[in-house]
């Protein structure tokens, strides 16, 4: 039904695609409708060959390219000749499947013709640069099961070890990089306890300002993923220069990489840092917020149906 939905009507069905589905069932949609139609060319260029609103184009540009080829180019643009953007570096290096990242240097060097990693490399000094391509070649634990001895191992090496010589430390970086959040998370907890509560955060605060950012971004993407999109989400709102387009890409970034359970965090973690919901505050910036697309993106984080799913499990 939604395929013969979207063929039909593609630009009453595609806000309404974005507001109650999430991006797995998206990308099913996008893969079904390939096969099926194949005489439209593919669905891309159905979408853009139909729906004329330059409003839209935004949510047309995410909503069914490839993940890896839009991060290729987030990434392209964040690597400057004497700066970089580092949040969309960080959250690949750290946030990131293997299988994503290996098809993002792919899509990179097609799109730039150099090679991601000697880019990355070039922007960082020591002893960041000698992590860059641990974490860019790392393939995380995903396996919910967490192995204790893994967290205790690495617990006893943040232990016996100084914050300022971590990142130098080849087993520390390496289980940084492999260990599953949950063992993460455990080993943090074994570490403050050892410590009479002080935290992995709370150690790493005396580290110069690029190693200590280095290590916030590591520790946050598993510690708390949903607060540091919460920050990003409020750092659009606070610009308040922001175009209409800009804060839809800005919007789909985040909707694309985040899993239901973490959209509903966000959801629930903004309300109580900042006290007002994300509606309220974006329509203040938006004219005719309800027929704005980002209205549509909103709902898929704001959307009561995937809020109460979670919090009932709870």
């Amino acid at each position: 039904n939604s395929m013969s939905d979207l063929l039909n009507n593609p630009e009453k069905k595609l806000p309404k695609l974005i507001g109650t589905t999430n991006r797995e069932v998206r990308e099913n949609i996008g893969r079904c409708f390939n096969e099926m139609y194949p005489e439209t060319g593919g669905i891309d260029k159905f979408i853009q060959d139909k729906i004329k609103d330059q409003n839209m184009q935004p949510l047309i540009e995410a909503l069914f390219d490839e993940r890896s080829t839009t991060e290729a180019k987030k990434l392209a643009e964040a690597i400057g000749i004497f700066s970089v953007d580092e949040e969309p570096v960080y959250e690949m290096l750290f946030n990131y499947p293997k299988w994503l990242k290996d098809e993002i240097k792919k899509k990179y060097k097609k799109l730039t013709g150099k090679s991601l990693r000697k880019d990355l490399e070039d922007s960082f000094i020591e002893p960041i640069r000698s992590n860059v391509d641990r974490f860019l070649s790392a393939d995380r634990e995903t396996d919910p099961t967490i192995r204790r001895e893994q967290s205790e191992n690495l617990c006893k090496l943040l232990s016996e070890n100084h914050p300022k010589t971590w990142m130098e430390n080849k087993d520390i970086m390496e289980a940084f990089a492999d260990l599953s959040p949950e063992e993460l998370i455990l080993a943090g907890r074994l570490y403050a306890k050892e410590k009479d509560g002080e935290g992995l955060m709370d150690a790493i605060r005396i580290l110069p300002e690029s190693q200590k950012k280095f290590l916030e971004n590591c520790l946050g993407y598993f510690i708390c993923p949903p607060l540091k999109y919460v920050e990003r989400i409020k750092k659009i709102l606070d610009t308040k220069k922001c175009t209409d387009y800009e804060i839809q890409k800005k919007l789909m970034d985040i909707i694309q990489s985040r899993s239901d359970v973490d959209l509903a965090l966000i959801n629930k973690f903004y309300m109580m840092k900042n006290g007002t919901s994300m509606k309220d505050d974006f329509s203040e910036i938006i004219p005719d917020y309800a027929k704005s697309p980002v209205y549509n993106l909103l709902n898929v984080i704001i959307s009561k149906g995937i809020y109460d799913d979670v919090y009932k499990k709870k």
